[in-house]
């Protein structure tokens, strides 16, 4: 899994220069090893946060959840 973590922050980083990663913790999601982070994400007058999960399947495979809103938004839905 951190082989896919490292590979989707350098992809999102290509995509969104100025990304910021933060609150990167280990979580557990239905009994399965997780990661969790924020990612703050700007693009011309939009700024956006993101609660990106990464949760380990039960072989090679990797689920991605994301919750997407404005980060003005951000705050109501915690």
């Amino acid at each position: 899994m951190a082989d896919y973590l490292r590979l989707t922050k350098d992809e999102l980083l290509k995509a969104f220069p100025e990304a910021i990663f933060s609150n990167e913790q280990d979580v557990v999601i239905n009994n399965q090893s997780a990661r969790a982070m924020e990612i703050d994400l700007s693009q011309q007058d939009l700024a956006i946060k993101v609660l990106f999960i990464l949760i380990k399947g039960n072989g090679d495979d990797v689920w991605v959840v994301s919750f997407n809103t404005a980060k003005s938004a951000w705050d109501d839905y915690k």
